[in-house]
């Protein structure tokens, strides 16, 4: 099971605040996500997304940001699987994520974007 938190970071007095997930390990690299999703908006796209999938609407889906984060999900098995585009081999998934645990995590995320005004 995930365990997770939501931070606020700003780096610059001047600069915007940053709503951040922090997943435990082995998972912590699944906190990336966060990045360039900073609205709620995009994080509910995210979610209809997998939702179709799992619904059996799609065969697949996958998002991913500038951070090298990507995450695919297909109806092969009900998993998200997560890769580092930026890693020695980004065609090798770092871990596996249940879609409902990613669904809850997301879904936890969009409250908290929400609680923040994005």
């Amino acid at each position: 099971m995930l365990k997770y938190n939501f931070n606020k970071w700003q780096p610059f007095s001047d600069y915007r605040e940053i709503l951040q997930v922090s997943v435990e390990e082995p998972y912590s690299f699944l906190g990336d996500f966060s990045i360039g999703y900073q609205n709620s908006a995009k994080i509910q796209l995210v979610i209809d997304g997998i939702t179709r999938v799992m619904n059996n609407e799609e065969e697949d889906f996958f998002f991913r940001n500038d951070a090298g984060f990507f995450a695919e999900i297909d109806t092969s098995e009900p998993n998200v699987y997560i890769f580092d585009e930026f890693s020695e081999d980004p065609t090798k998934e770092l871990f596996t994520v249940p879609y409902q645990e990613m669904l809850q995590l997301l879904e936890d995320f969009k409250a908290f974007l929400i609680e923040n005004g994005r």
